[in-house]
């Protein structure tokens, strides 16, 4: 029917719309100064000290404002991440290198990138995970936001960052640029929800306590 035909083209294309930004990043950003850094930008070796490291110089400006934003992160990346696994159950889309026909590994080839709009520049190895959401970004989204909820200075630091991690995703040939803006946006929104909700469940720890407190400095009868 008409309807269906319609979704059809406009997935045929969204589909190239994705392929072109994913070769001019993938094959236009390449540079010997910029390529090492969009690469282990991603991992968690530099992912993990860097946030421990905004927490600590937090924590020396105040220590209740980096003990929220730290507990507004986890609380935030494991809502967000609980969500991604349930998408990925569902909606098993496949990473890029899985679809295109000819895939670039070498470096001379990729030299040659900018005449092969057909093929994929590879530069990690290839996942087989789902591709949508994308786990990074949400990651990163969900650390950006909770920062910057808590000092717009080191919120500043967190996004650059995260916009390395984002973009380093599709520049890998990790994901299309919809699964990094579904993760970035489903991060934001799991960061915002965690950082309201932290001050909150400890209200309610802090309620019960006392109240636990109080039952047990009361003498019983009998």
């Amino acid at each position: 029917d008409a309807l269906g035909d319609l979704v059809a083209e406009v997935g045929l294309w969204l589909e190239h719309v994705e392929r072109s930004i994913v070769h001019l990043v993938a094959c236009g950003l390449y540079t010997p100064w910029l390529d090492p850094i969009l690469i282990h930008a991603q991992e968690k070796t530099i992912a993990v000290p860097l946030f421990a490291l905004l927490i600590v110089g937090l924590a020396f400006v105040s220590w209740r404002r980096a003990w929220r934003t730290l507990l507004a992160a986890l609380l935030g990346l494991g809502i967000a991440m609980g969500i991604a696994d349930l998408v990925w159950l569902t909606v098993e889309r496949e990473r890029p290198p899985h679809t295109y026909e000819h895939l670039l590994t070498k470096k001379d080839e990729q030299a040659a990138c900018a005449s092969r709009p057909d093929a994929l520049v590879v530069r990690k190895a290839i996942s087989t995970s789902p591709s949508f959401p994308s786990k990074h970004a949400l990651t990163a989204g969900v650390f950006a936001t909770v920062l910057t909820l808590a000092s717009w200075k080191l919120g500043i630091l967190a996004w650059m960052y995260a916009l390395l991690v984002i973009v380093g995703r599709v520049y890998g040939a990790k994901h299309w640029p919809s699964d990094v803006v579904a993760g970035t946006v489903l991060g934001i929104a799991c960061g915002w929800l965690a950082w309201r909700a932290v001050p909150w469940i400890l209200g309610k720890v802090g309620k019960r306590h006392h109240v636990e407190e109080a039952d047990q400095a009361t003498p019983r009868a009998g």
